[in-house]
């Protein structure tokens, strides 16, 4: 398998060991939400593959955000619980290994609540490098 699928199934492995998750809108699946029912969607966002040094080493970034979507205007505390849930769901295993693949999780972050029409939206972004020798 390529890197990139590798990293993916890394990142989305983890995130389905979160214990009492809400649905997930994966990409390029499909997925209509429900009235009323918080649910999470996934991007992943592979950056750049840089060569660091003459033995060909190669990094591989990126970030992995989930974005927890709630109904507007209710569910806050539960949507705020949930992406902390996350948050520290990734800062507590800092590698994760896929293939033998090694994705090592450099920060979580959550950014600022998005109202998006009907939606209430809490990002939260995972940055993640993994290295490869050519």
């Amino acid at each position: 398998m390529s890197i990139f699928t590798d990293i993916s199934a890394a990142l989305d492995g983890r995130l389905n060991t979160l214990t009492n998750k809400p649905p997930i809108a994966w990409p390029n699946a499909p997925y209509t939400p429900t009235e009323g029912v918080l649910y999470l969607s996934v991007i992943h966002s592979p950056t750049q593959t840089v060569t660091l040094s003459h033995d060909q080493t190669e990094a591989h970034g990126g970030i992995y955000q989930i974005t927890v979507y709630a109904p507007s205007g209710s569910y806050k505390a539960q949507s705020l619980s949930i992406a902390d849930d996350i948050a520290d769901h990734f800062s507590a295993q800092r590698t994760l290994t896929y293939n033998s693949r090694k994705v090592k999780i450099r920060s979580v972050s959550q950014a600022t609540s998005i109202r998006d029409g009907a939606w209430y939206a809490i990002p939260i972004s995972v940055d993640y490098d993994c290295y490869t020798v050519r």
